[in-house]
């Protein structure tokens, strides 16, 4: 009997609190701490484009493309819910801005009909689109901290794009365009169609802070691996790294 006692004592006072934040809701025991939230979410990440293909002037082959660099900014709002105190799951919606620069070096060969050589010239391309993604994660708390370990699938659909192209003389000094300059922009560029639809796994580390009685921030760094090319049959592979936050209310 004794025993029975202390069982339903511990139990009485053991209260399991989502995320490891004790809101004190009662000063009578049972209460229930919320593990459903929605929220707003704002991130930045840190693009690498890496892959070969092809860039032509109307049908006409220019340089092929392999490497380049950029930024993505995005806004979106997220529902989370708390399976049990040690892991969650969430969905996102968000509105996701893109921009992408290239450049590639070539060189041409010359001949003044008494000596031959080569004129180098430069490609650039600044390239932007809009997405509209659908992000699921799993959320996974590490050692019974705020930490968390992060896993998910990162769904995007193409909305827009839009590229300006810009091609360059290097060298020689004397050596112009028809019309004496040595940048002009390329009006008909060409580089193959977007895929309209994107899958990138997502994967990182995330930390909960909580500022009032059912609120709380998520600080998320993470990896958006790519799966899927950004232009079809051609190999153009986008990288993220990527920084999150997001502010949480309770709704239960």
């Amino acid at each position: 009997m004794r025993k029975k006692i202390i069982f339903m004592m511990i139990l009485i006072n053991y209260v399991a609190c989502s995320q490891g934040f004790d809101w004190q809701y009662s000063f009578r025991l049972p209460y229930r701490i919320p593990d459903q939230f929605i929220g707003i979410n704002l991130d930045y990440s840190i693009n690498s484009s890496l892959g070969n293909f092809e860039f032509m002037e109307d049908y006409i082959p220019c340089c092929k493309y392999n490497s380049g660099s950029g930024y993505s900014t995005g806004v979106g709002l997220i529902y989370e819910r708390w399976l049990n105190p040690l892991y969650a799951i969430s969905l996102k919606f968000q509105l996701t801005s893109i921009n992408t620069s290239f450049s590639q070096t070539i060189l041409v060969p010359r001949s003044d009909g008494i000596t031959d050589y080569n004129s180098t010239y430069k490609y650039e391309m600044e390239e932007k689109r809009t997405s509209l993604n659908l992000i699921s994660k799993f959320k996974y708390r590490l050692f019974d901290s705020h930490w968390a370990a992060i896993l998910g699938i990162n769904f995007s659909y193409l909305l827009n794009w839009d590229a300006t192209h810009i091609e360059s003389i290097i060298s020689p000094e004397n050596e112009t365009f028809i019309d004496q300059s040595r940048q002009r922009i390329i009006k008909k560029g060409m580089y193959g169609d977007y895929n309209t639809f994107g899958l990138n796994p997502v994967i990182g580390i995330n930390y909960d802070y909580a500022f009032l009685k059912g609120y709380y921030a998520a600080f998320s760094s993470f990896i958006q691996v790519p799966l899927t090319n950004i232009i079809r049959n051609q190999k153009w592979k986008e990288w993220k790294f990527q920084f999150s936050v997001s502010i949480f209310k309770s709704i239960d």
